[in-house]
């Protein structure tokens, strides 16, 4: 899962698996899209072991957790992974099944979850809707947060761009401490080429968390909405600590938009759209 670069997360139904006639009696202790799942109590192994899984059917299911809303105990987004099926669970679950009718026996999903050095494993329980509280070390991110990004993509897909920033503002309001919210509000500006409100939902990002691949879209940002002074302070340091590194292609970019020369100009963007930075492609 990229960690900085968004395209717009929307709340998506449950997946579909095989026979979708069976998710259609879900059971109502099912997860749903806008729950806030609560803390697992002190000293609870739930989510942590394959004996006492996570039970949150449909909404582990399809590669992603809690529809991507699964936050680090800091507010940063947390990156995770589907390690793979384990088989059947060790112990027989007397939750309710995720759809009706129930299809077949108990089936184990692990997880990586990483929020630091070492990853949090996690076991769910593919086809049972009962215990989903958060094991400790992560949040989600709010209900009310989800909201406000419903209600910014459907602006921007409006062209609304005065509804659109109404939106991202109420929405880095509500999410502030989650860095998924200015993130998202930053990443919907851009595409809607509303650069001035990409430059301040960036700051906002840098200012709370001060992730390096926040600092690098925030100079592109400058850039594009013709703050150069700025964008080329921002530009040197990064350089500086991360010219070398995956972040290369962006800073590329970032310099093909300040160059004056042409020739170098056009080399730069050569070089980011080359090394994946697809918005150099179509040249500065």
């Amino acid at each position: 899962m990229l960690w900085f670069l968004l395209a717009c997360p929307k709340l998506a139904e449950p997946p579909a698996m095989g026979n979708t006639s069976i998710w259609s009696e879900p059971s109502p202790n099912c997860p749903q899209r806008m729950d806030d799942p609560p803390a697992c109590p002190a000293g609870s192994t739930v989510g942590t072991s394959p004996t006492t899984p996570a039970e949150w059917g449909v909404m582990s299911a399809g590669n992603r957790l809690w529809n991507d809303r699964l936050a680090c105990t800091d507010g940063r987004m947390a990156d995770y992974r589907r390690a793979g099926n384990i088989g059947a669970a060790p112990v027989a679950s007397t939750s309710p099944p995720s759809g009706s009718p129930q299809i077949g026996t108990d089936v184990l999903d692990r997880w990586e979850v990483h929020c630091g050095q070492e990853p949090l494993v996690l076991y769910t329980n593919l086809h049972r809707c009962g215990v989903a509280c958060l094991p400790g070390g992560l949040r989600i991110l709010p209900a009310a947060v989800e909201v406000e990004i419903v209600a910014l993509n459907a602006a921007a897909e409006a062209g609304d761009l005065a509804a659109m920033r109404a939106a991202g503002q109420r929405l880095v309001s509500a999410g502030r401490e989650f860095e998924a919210s200015w993130l998202v509000a930053a990443s919907v500006a851009e595409r809607a080429g509303d650069w001035s409100s990409a430059v301040g939902y960036w700051q906002g990002a840098v200012g709370v968390f001060q992730a390096a691949g926040s600092h690098a879209s925030l100079a592109e940002a400058l850039a594009r909405s013709g703050r150069d002074v700025e964008a080329r302070l921002e530009l040197n340091t990064l350089l500086a600590h991360y010219g070398d590194t995956s972040l290369r292609p962006q800073l590329a970019c970032t310099q093909s938009l300040l160059e004056a020369d042409r020739q170098r100009q056009m080399a730069l963007a050569e070089e980011a759209c080359t090394g994946g930075w697809q918005r150099c492609c179509a040249r500065p």
